[in-house]
């Protein structure tokens, strides 16, 4: 099924004084929470590369861009223009310099006829400038090949645009052509060729030539009535046309513009070649767009510079959006949303998609919810294809390849509702329920009560009564591939394109509660629209809050869990499903706006520069939101403590200024990854990282053996004997004697104190206390690990309140006699080195909330930090033999039974280890330990055989 791509939008007809009265306008203020899963969410509008295609950038409608490495396809950098509700920030162009040094990115900016170009440093992914506003949504975007030239194509009749670099900062342009007479149409593409002529085409049917001095020439197209794209062919004089609404392309003479000859699409397929682009090297020329064979996207390809035969090869499985030259091959943009590089033959040398669940085709069997409408089974994959259920009470996602006899599919029928699967003309009683132009239905339920009935579409859901009047709509974050309704709770569950799962209330339409799953690992969020959320671990890194500063500067991206202590709590969307009423704390932008943390950027070494000595300098900015005082910076290498600096040098006082500095730092003899973050007295930045590299192939000599300083403590002879254990004793001496093993192999020295119940070391909470500070002041290199080992009982408390840890002398009252995790953390975010935690601390109902506890350690900025925890709320003792499952399993791979590459067991190993055997010792569903790590943690081999 492919969607063309349809504009819905507002537009001023023209430049007036209404449109452009709001040049002193600042974007929205408010938090705006968006999805941040490490690969685009929504269509990907444009591509391009650089011509060693070794990056690429892309630009979407989820309002972001993004920076890649090539052919890997790494993650670089995320680039955040201002954004607001609705259409207001999607990106539709962008554009490369070739060096790197600059990124052009625009498109929908604000409703009505306020749009911008904005202008990112490639090395920093910081704004230098905008330009703008135009009262026009911007289209197209394309950058000379000398870099000196940025152009610009424009809806409604704007033309076209171009600037010049003016001086060295990246910031100095001046504008050195603005057409405006296009007819009233829209201007759809641009291109360059090596001379420095500029290209465009446009829905007025004509082909302009702009020569390096800007002088105009322009032809007539003769075919289709919608020219949506232009390729230069790198030296052969050559020009190519894409259509969007034809079939074929023309290839015309660059300097007479006469048209020498069409190429025809395969006449097995449907559908329009919107994209077309010549190869780098110019010996094949490619085409694509909505043109299906058989109902797949599929690629035209003509060799021999584009005179030789026609060959059909795989393209998206949505409409393909944008080709780009790369190498010998193409680089492709795509709505599914995808990106990837295609090679002549057809061969992928790179494909990602998003990283959420595919919301096509959730109907029916492969769209099923419970009558209250807490449980949800659906396929994280198109249709029904890889089934899970999800069940927001337990906070749960697990497969499920049977459906559930208590989950039940939308009724579709008990309505006389006919020709609604991706049409325009959905019917009910044969009647034409009114859409706008284009817009296509893709899926529907009816009341249980078959008074009215939802219906989804591409951009809307929206609920009629049972004549056919509209009653609510409500936008959607893409396409509602599967709507469903709870039949006892009043909530409608919508399946939509980006990847989410949406409660909303059906007597209105109100929005209560979104769900984001990586369709791999299986993280996952729920969050509420002021913020409150609850996650799995690992999850509340997949959303956070976009905060705009000016048209002129980036938006500010925070992850959630930047901002735990407050939003973190489950029980709110509980309580938000289970009463069918949003949650609306006016407080909650405040909160995200009043704890912003500092955010750090690292100006040089720019990423992937190779470094030639084992100092360097780094050149860095940091700047406060809050206007807090930026206290200390800490620079790590590789995960390691390398430097850190704390004086009043580097206070910031005023929100929008921004610090200069830099730090000196020694690196080994091989490619390594620099990381920075900036704290002020209690929070701190996301990492800011640049990976450099070795300038010869050479390694250190080897590494130094950490030495390893550990606690290891056990609980279970409690005062009230309902919570006496069996385990803990031996599962602390069974782990110490496994350690001290590891002397001189995975470690250097290592030194154990164990604390067990009522001995002569007691695990009584001043006695863990204080040796938990003894643990901290013993780890004095970087290098270091310290290890904590905790075998007992947890205990959380409702609200959002607090964990606990129950030593041996738990009178009852956690806030009295238990440790709790505010104080724990408290000592052991002082480590100055690496930070290993075991907590198998789950043994009973209402016991430690892991997923916090794992997500708290996971956010660590400052210190590097693994942490294995078991994780069970049902039973009152896990054992097998000596041990608990958790550290019978634990057990088990320190001597050599996990499985584990060379003759080393490493951390992450482990942690694969620990989640798949501790299942199988106490069955299904009792217990499922889980594993999490800072971002400065690098996996370190923990045993060897």
């Amino acid at each position: 099924m492919i969607r063309p791509l349809v504009r819905v939008l507002v537009f001023c007809a023209s430049a007036s004084r209404a449109c452009m009265a709001q040049d002193s306008d600042l974007p929205p203020r408010d938090p705006i929470l968006q999805i941040e899963a490490g690969m685009h969410t929504a269509v990907v509008r444009r591509i391009a590369a650089d011509p060693s295609c070794s990056l690429a950038v892309t630009g979407s409608e989820d309002k972001t861009v993004r920076l890649w490495h090539l052919p890997d396809g790494k993650l670089m950098k995320v680039l955040h223009p201002p954004i607001g509700p609705g259409n207001d920030g999607k990106v539709y162009a962008v554009a490369l310099a070739p060096k790197g040094e600059w990124i052009a990115a625009g498109g929908f900016s604000r409703t009505p006829g306020y749009h911008f170009i904005y202008l990112f440093d490639g090395s920093t992914g910081s704004m230098v400038r905008s330009f703008g506003p135009f009262p026009q949504v911007v289209e197209h975007l394309t950058a000379s090949v000398d870099g000196r030239f940025l152009a610009a194509t424009f809806r409604g009749g704007l033309g076209a645009r171009v600037w010049r670099r003016s001086g060295s900062e990246l910031g100095s342009w001046q504008l050195a052509l603005d057409d405006r007479e296009y007819g009233g149409r829209d201007s759809t593409g641009a291109a360059f060729d090596r001379e420095g002529a500029l290209y465009t085409v446009g829905y007025d049917r004509r082909l302009r030539r702009y020569a390096p001095g800007f002088e105009r020439k322009t032809a007539q197209i003769v075919a289709g009535l919608q020219p949506h794209s232009i390729s230069v062919h790198p030296s052969e004089g050559l020009v190519a046309i894409g259509y969007g609404d034809v079939g074929r392309i023309d290839v015309y003479d660059a300097a007479s513009l006469n048209r020498l000859y069409p190429l025809e699409a395969d006449p097995a397929g449907t559908g329009a070649l919107s994209s077309v682009a010549w190869s780098a090297d110019g010996q094949s020329l490619y085409a694509g767009g909505s043109f299906t064979i058989a109902r797949d996207v599929v690629l035209q390809v003509w060799g021999n510079k584009g005179t030789g035969d026609r060959r059909t090869i795989a393209g998206s499985r949505d409409a393909v959006t944008n080709l780009f030259p790369c190498g010998s091959g193409v680089a492709v943009a795509a709505a599914d949303p995808a990106f990837g590089l295609v090679d002549p033959n057809g061969a992928r040398r790179l494909w990602l998609e998003s990283a959420g669940a595919d919301m096509r085709g959730k109907l029916q069997g492969d769209f099923t919810v419970s009558e209250d409408g807490l449980r949800v089974r659906f396929g994280l994959r198109a249709g029904g294809q890889d089934p899970v259920l999800l069940d927001m009470l337990a906070g749960s996602l697990t497969d499920s390849p049977t459906k559930p006899d208590d989950l039940f599919p939308p009724n579709d029928e008990s309505l006389p509702i006919t020709n609604w699967k991706s049409t325009t003309a959905p019917r009910l009683e044969g009647n034409a329920l009114d859409l706008t132009p284009r817009e296509r239905s893709q899926s529907v339920a009816i009341t249980p009560e078959r008074d009215g009935f939802v219906l989804g579409t591409d951009y809307f859901l929206r609920s009629y009564d049972k004549s056919g009047a509209l009653l609510w709509q409500s936008q959607a974050p893409g396409v509602v591939w599967g709507v469903n309704i709870a039949r006892q709770r009043g909530l409608v569950v919508a399946a939509c394109g980006d990847g989410t799962l949406r409660w909303y209330r059906l007597s209105d339409g109100t929005l209560l509660l979104s769900m984001f799953v990586q369709r791999t690992d299986r993280r996952w969020i729920a969050w509420t629209p002021d913020g409150y959320f609850t996650t799995s671990v690992g999850g509340e890194e997949l959303i956070g809050w976009s905060v705009n500063r000016a048209w002129n500067q980036s938006a500010d991206f925070f992850p959630a869990s930047q901002f735990r202590k407050t939003f973190y709590r489950p029980d709110i969307v509980q309580r938000v499903l289970a009463a069918a009423e949003r949650s609306n704390d006016p407080a909650a932008a405040g909160e995200v706006l009043t704890h912003r943390p500092p955010v750090a950027r690292i100006v040089s070494p720019s990423a992937r520069s190779v470094a030639t000595s084992n100092e360097i300098t780094v050149t860095y900015i940091i700047r406060s939101p809050t206007g807090a005082p930026v206290k200390k910076l800490t620079l790590f290498v590789d995960g390691i403590l390398a430097n850190a600096q704390s004086n009043s040098d580097l206070w910031i006082m005023n929100s929008d200024g921004e610090f200069t500095g830099t730090m000196k730092v020694k690196i080994p003899s091989r490619d390594v990854e620099i990381s920075l973050v900036a704290e002020t007295g209690d929070t701190a930045s996301e990492p800011a990282r640049s990976t450099l590299l070795w300038w010869k192939p050479q390694t250190d000599a080897a590494a130094v053996k950490p030495n390893l300083y550990a606690v290891l403590i056990g609980a279970s002879d409690y005062d009230d004997k309902s919570l006496a254990l069996p385990s803990p004793g031996n599962d602390v001496d069974d782990f110490d004697l496994l350690l001290n093993r590891q002397a001189n192999k995975a470690f250097g020295k290592i030194k154990v104190v164990k604390l067990k119940d009522r001995g002569p070391e007691p695990a009584t909470k001043q006695n863990i206390i204080e040796k938990l500070i003894w643990l901290k002041n013993q780890v004095q290199a970087p290098e270091d690990i310290a290890l904590v080992y905790f075998s007992g009982h947890g205990k959380n408390l409702p609200g959002g309140i607090g964990s606990y840890l129950l030593p041996v002398d738990y009178d009852g009252e956690p806030s009295r006699s238990g440790i709790s995790k505010a104080s724990l953390f408290e000592i052991l975010r002082q480590v100055n080195g690496g930070l290993i935690l075991f907590v198998d601390a789950c043994y009973a109902a209402n016991g430690l909330d892991t997923v916090d506890f794992l997500n708290e350690t996971s956010s660590w900025q400052t210190i590097r930090v693994m942490t294995y925890a078991s994780s069970n709320r049902a039973e009152t003792s896990l054992t097998k033999g000596r041990n608990s499952f958790f550290t019978s399993a634990l057990v088990d791979a320190f001597g050599g039974n996990a499985p584990h590459q060379g003759n080393s067991l490493r951390t992450d190993e482990l942690g694969v280890w620990l989640a798949t055997s501790v299942p199988r010792l106490a069955s299904p569903g009792r217990q499922t330990p889980q594993t999490s790590k800072s971002p400065a943690w690098q996996h370190i081999p923990i045993a060897y055989d």
